[in-house]
C-alpha cells in the first residue's frame, strides 16, 4: 500500500479563546515532596509512583449519563481480572473512541451521533480504573490490553480515535497486538519522560525522588529501561504504515503542542492539524474537529 507523506494544516477556531488551566496538584503534596523528599527519597518515590498510577475519578455530569442509558449495546470485557465497561451503537465498521487520563467515555458524546450517521459502529469504553470500570490504579499497558480485548469482541476495529493519554495506549496496542485501518490522535503526548518530568516539577520533587519514581515505573513493566523508548508514541508511530491524523492545539496547557509535532514528524503517513483557541478539552467538542475526524475515518 502506498501512503502519502505527512501533511500539515492550521485551523483557527471562531470560538472565543478561553483557556483551560491544568489542574494543580494539592499544595500539601507539593510541600511534602519539598520537605520530606530530600531526607526520604525512597518513601517519597513510593508515594510519587502511587500518585502517578492512580487517576482521579470524577462524577460525570447528568448530560453525559444519557450516552450510557441510551446505548444499543452495553458490554464488559475483562483485563487482568478487572471489568472494563463499554457501550456501542450504530452499524457498520467499528470505531473505538478512547478518552484520556482522568477522563471517561462519555466525554465523546459530541462525536457519537455524527459518526453513527456516517455509517460507523461507535464503541466507547471507560478505561481501566476510570468511570464505571473496575480498579483504582492503572497504566498504559493495561489500557492497551483493554483495547486488544475490545478489538477481539468487535472482531476487528476499523479505526481508533484517542485523546491525550489514550493516544500512547492506542499507539502501543497498534504496534504490537491489533490491526486498524485508521488511527487519529487528539492532543497526544509523545514521550513518557516528558510527562514524568512535568509531573515531577508540578509536585516539586527533588531529583532523587524523581529518579526513584522512574525506577518504580520501570519495575512495573516487563520492558524495564526499554520502556522509555518503546513506550513512546512517536517511537511506535515510526513503525506505522497506516494513515494517521494528529490534531493538537498550539496553546494546549496540559500536553505541549511540541508532543504532537514529534509524533507527526515520526509518522510518515500522518497529517497534522494545528488548532488555535481550543486548548486540551474543548477540542473534543469543536464541530470542525468532529467533521475532520469523521472524514478521515471514512
Amino acid at each position: 500500500m502506498t501512503v502519502a507523506p505527512m501533511t500539515e494544516r492550521t485551523v483557527t477556531t471562531p470560538v472565543p479563546s478561553k483557556r483551560h488551566r491544568s489542574v494543580s496538584p494539592p499544595w500539601l503534596a507539593r510541600k511534602a515532596f519539598q520537605v520530606v523528599g530530600p531526607a526520604a527519597p525512597g518513601a517519597m518515590g513510593w508515594l510519587a509512583a502511587k500518585l502517578w498510577f492512580t487517576p482521579p475519578r470524577m462524577r460525570p455530569p447528568q448530560s453525559e449519563k444519557a450516552l450510557w442509558e441510551t446505548a444499543e449495546d452495553r458490554f464488559t470485557v475483562t483485563v487482568g481480572g478487572r471489568r472494563v465497561r463499554g457501550h456501542a451503537r450504530g452499524q457498520g465498521r467499528s470505531v473505538l473512541l478512547l478518552h484520556g487520563w482522568g477522563g471517561r467515555g462519555a466525554q465523546w458524546a459530541t462525536f457519537v451521533e455524527p459518526l453513527v450517521a456516517q455509517g460507523f459502529r461507535v464503541v466507547v469504553i471507560d478505561g481501566p480504573a476510570h468511570g464505571a470500570s473496575d480498579g483504582r490504579d492503572t497504566d498504559a499497558i493495561e489500557w492497551a490490553r483493554a483495547i486488544e480485548a475490545v478489538a477481539a469482541r468487535e472482531r476487528g476495529l476499523h479505526g481508533i480515535v484517542a485523546h491525550s493519554f489514550g493516544s500512547i495506549c492506542a499507539a502501543f496496542a497498534v504496534k504490537r497486538w491489533i490491526n486498524v485501518a485508521r488511527l487519529a490522535m487528539i492532543a497526544p503526548p509523545a514521550r513518557l519522560r516528558t510527562m514524568t518530568g512535568m509531573f515531577s516539577r508540578a509536585l516539586c520533587m527533588p531529583p532523587l525522588v524523581a529518579q526513584r519514581l522512574e525506577q518504580r515505573i520501570e519495575r512495573r513493566f516487563d520492558l524495564g529501561p526499554r520502556l522509555w523508548e518503546e513506550g513512546n508514541a512517536d517511537w511506535n508511530a515510526r513503525h506505522f504504515a497506516i494513515p494517521g491524523l494528529i490534531i493538537h492545539d498550539r496553546d494546549d496547557p496540559v500536553v505541549p503542542y511540541s508532543q504532537g509535532r514529534l509524533i507527526a514528524d515520526a509518522w510518515e503517513a500522518a497529517q497534522l492539524t494545528t488548532t488555535e483557541g481550543l486548548g486540551h478539552f474543548r477540542v473534543l467538542k469543536d464541530p470542525g474537529v468532529i467533521r475532520q475526524v469523521g472524514d478521515f475515518l471514512d
